[in-house]
């Protein structure tokens, strides 16, 4: 077993371990992001044991505790955004929903769920029950879906989901590229404040309170949008290398 693989495994656990500590801190406006980060994480260091029960009981937990969250950090980035423009009224009206959402992810069984499933399967990998497939063919059919991705009218939201695939798996694998690495992670970037964007003029359609917010994030995403093509040129040269 790679030390990079129970090294990270053994990473993504403290920091479900410390899950409930941060989330209960209602001012560490990064506890959320941090732990999808770490679930999303976890979910790719475990695919290649997917054929074992621990992990994929352990990929499921955290399968189901990253749709759980999903509304909820879209609402925590909403709240900041409207924080950091002045939008009072509209934070005063979001905040206690917000903070009870919060509280039911500390009590949730999905929460208590992955921090068992995780810790039990480091557990066997550590003691060395459990064998990874080679990962070579996961990582060339990871970099096809992404090539075959269509440039031309393409979802964005559907390109950031491959970006991430790609690049996450590509942290555990020997000898990746650093300038592929930097490009996925300035393209995931990017991907993420348009993916808001969009959440948000969506919600607009039906938050009246939220109007006049609407013709600065529309220009934001237009100025997001014409970043995007020239990087995606590079990353496409990268692939085909």
């Amino acid at each position: 077993m790679p030390d990079v693989v129970l090294s990270q495994l053994e990473k993504q656990v403290r920091i479900l371990e410390e899950a409930p500590v941060r989330l209960g801190r209602m001012a560490d406006q990064d506890a959320l992001r941090a732990l999808r980060v770490a679930l999303r994480r976890l979910r790719t260091l475990l695919h290649p044991f997917r054929r074992y029960p621990r992990a994929r009981a352990g990929l499921q937990a955290a399968a189901d505790l990253a749709r759980l969250t999903g509304p909820l950090r879209d609402d925590e980035v909403l709240l900041a955004e409207l924080k950091a423009h002045g939008q009072r009224a509209a934070v005063r009206r979001r905040a206690p929903a917000m903070r009870r959402a919060r509280l039911a992810l500390l009590r949730s069984d999905a929460l208590q769920q992955v921090q068992v499933t995780a810790v039990v399967a480091l557990a066997e990998l550590q003691a060395g029950g459990l064998r990874r497939r080679p990962s070579a063919a996961a990582l060339r059919r990871a970099r096809r879906a992404l090539q075959a991705w269509p440039a031309e009218q393409g979802d964005l939201h559907d390109l950031r989901l491959r970006l991430k695939r790609l690049r996450y798996r590509l942290q555990v694998e020997p000898g990746a590229p650093a300038h592929l690495q930097a490009l996925l992670r300035q393209l995931q970037t990017l991907l993420g404040a348009w993916h808001d964007h969009d959440v948000w003029l969506q919600r607009a359609l039906d938050e009246p309170d939220l109007q006049p917010c609407v013709a600065r994030w529309q220009h934001e995403q237009q100025v997001i949008e014409a970043r995007l093509p020239p990087l995606l040129d590079g990353l496409w040269r990268l692939l085909s290398a």
